[in-house]
């Protein structure tokens, strides 16, 4: 019996997740499951949570009912994205920290949480003087 995976999408399977991106869009949120990177995507029937499965930065899994995620703007359609991509964005970084093999990237606008060179989350800074709080895209969390 085939997997329904391989029937969907064969050409994504073993690819890294810049190339899922490209397809589907921007993730809508990531989770880190057991040292395995989820994206949640939509569905037909709603958020998959688990759509695309990466492993030692291949994609292992992708659920059949994936849809292309709605287009995001800001620094949340980074997530998913290769740190490459955000140093291209914003430049040097002001700090990063390093723990284990996460990392977050502070820049003056945005930190970036970083794990597997992959996006995993984002967290705006508010303006200095400004009230408004900043809003995240981490991991385990919508954006």
């Amino acid at each position: 019996m085939r997997c329904r995976t391989i029937e969907r999408d064969p050409s994504l399977l073993g690819a890294d997740f810049t190339a899922v991106r490209a397809r589907y869009g921007a993730p809508l949120r990531c989770a880190n499951r057991a040292g395995v990177l989820v994206f949640a995507y939509p569905g037909r029937d709603g958020v998959i949570d688990d759509a695309v499965a990466v492993a030692d930065g291949v994609v292992v899994r992708i659920d059949p009912g994936i849809l292309p995620a709605p287009a995001t703007h800001g620094v949340h359609a980074l997530l998913g994205a290769t740190v490459g991509e955000v140093f291209a964005r914003f430049g040097a970084p002001r700090h990063v920290v390093r723990r284990g093999g996460a990392c977050a990237i502070e820049f003056e606008h945005a930190v970036v949480f970083a794990l597997e060179d992959l996006v995993v989350g984002v967290r705006e800074i508010a303006p200095a003087g400004g009230a408004a709080e900043g809003h995240s895209s981490m991991v385990t969390s919508t954006r």
